[in-house]
């Protein structure tokens, strides 16, 4: 697409908030790099039809910002605003917007085949080892609630699945935005022979990290790159899910919405996808004090529901090594806390899930709410 005169586009096109044109004096600069965002991802309606030059660029413009905050679950206006730019600039996944999701029954990996990898290259600001064994454990995240089986490849003949790493556009990164990217499989994927090789590849230049409270997490990516290997697509109405598109430290793990896509493709793995909810002990309503004893696999989040509860309550669980604690308030995230009891002021007239992860491990674990 033809790139356009940006100060005609600001005086004609009204699609800027008044308030963030008064605030930034970057603002051209604020507009040409969100326009070009949303062409990349293929949020411009011209660019969904695969059309060359469909539509005048503030048309363009103001139709692809509804679109972007209709899947970020911003108020949508239509007008490049403050939390819009915000969204714009965070990391994410970079695989675009007109990638269709495969749903039921359509292409796949062959249930019953084992789906075998290889890591090209690895990161240089991370040891081997760390990266083999965050992509293991990122695999396994999967493994846990699906019915499939992935295993190292001793080659990368043998492989499926090419892991590697890279920088500019000549490996695709053509966004300051992007983390990774992968292929998702067509059904050109499954027919043998020939059957052709899937690829996933890490931005090189990203601070990529294996834990800590900064930097990227490698496995966050890593999990939700291997989702699209298996089939699934961005999940644009749940900020909240590991497919989300926009990066985020507390998404390693597959949630609700994730299960769900997954298990449409592979069905659930060989036992329980997830435990079964506690069936006494736990009171939604909170009480003074309620409590619950469960068995909890790793990676496996469990959700128990508050409602009628008003009030500050400490959560508390036992024991709290490697567990993750999040309140959620449907799509939205209001407490977390990570080896650690969380505080929150609850209000009665909501309704809320409280989140519990275990990332390693086979736990009995008791979750304590106590009102303060």
């Amino acid at each position: 697409m033809p790139e356009p005169d940006i100060d005609r586009l600001l005086e004609r096109g009204n699609v800027v908030s008044s308030t963030l044109m008064e605030s930034r004096p970057e603002i051209k600069d604020d507009v040409r790099n969100a326009l070009n965002y949303l062409r990349h991802f293929r949020y411009t309606p011209a660019a969904l039809e695969g059309l060359e030059s469909a539509q005048d660029p503030a048309t363009e413009m103001r139709e692809s910002l509804r679109e972007f905050q209709r899947e970020q679950s911003l108020p949508v206006t239509g007008q490049l605003d403050e939390a819009t730019l915000e969204t714009i600039q965070l990391p994410r996944c970079g695989v675009t917007q007109d990638v269709q999701n495969l749903g039921t029954g359509l292409p796949r990996w062959k249930l019953g085949e084992p789906i075998l990898y290889h890591i090209e290259k690895f990161l240089t600001a991370m040891t081997e080892d760390e990266q083999r064994s965050l992509i293991k454990q990122a695999w396994q995240r999967w493994e846990t609630v699906c019915n499939i089986k992935v295993s190292e490849a001793p080659s990368a003949a043998a492989a499926d699945i090419l892991i590697s790493c890279g920088s500019g556009s000549g490996d695709d990164f053509d966004n300051p935005q992007v983390l990774a990217w992968a292929n998702l499989p067509n059904e050109e994927d499954y027919q043998s022979p020939p059957k052709s090789q899937l690829r996933m590849k890490f931005d090189s230049r990203r601070d990529f990290v294996a834990g800590g409270s900064r930097g990227t997490l490698y496995l966050n990516v890593a999990a939700h790159e291997f989702g699209h290997l298996l089939g699934l697509d961005h999940i644009k109405t749940d900020r909240s899910a590991l497919m989300a598109p926009i990066y985020s430290r507390d998404n390693h793990t597959p949630g609700a919405s994730d299960i769900r896509d997954v298990q449409n493709l592979y069905g659930a793995r060989n036992g329980p996808p997830r435990p079964p909810p506690p069936s006494e002990g736990w009171n939604p309503s909170l009480g003074e004090k309620t409590e619950v004893e469960f068995m909890l696999p790793p990676g496996v989040p469990q959700e128990l529901p508050i409602e009628n509860a008003g009030g500050t309550y400490d959560f508390v669980v036992t024991p709290p090594e490697f567990t993750m604690l999040k309140l959620m308030e449907g799509n939205v995230r209001i407490a977390f806390a990570m080896e650690e009891p969380m505080s929150v002021e609850l209000d009665s007239s909501k309704k809320y899930r409280l989140v519990i992860t275990l990332n390693v491990g086979m736990e009995k674990l008791t979750v304590t709410a106590e009102k303060k």
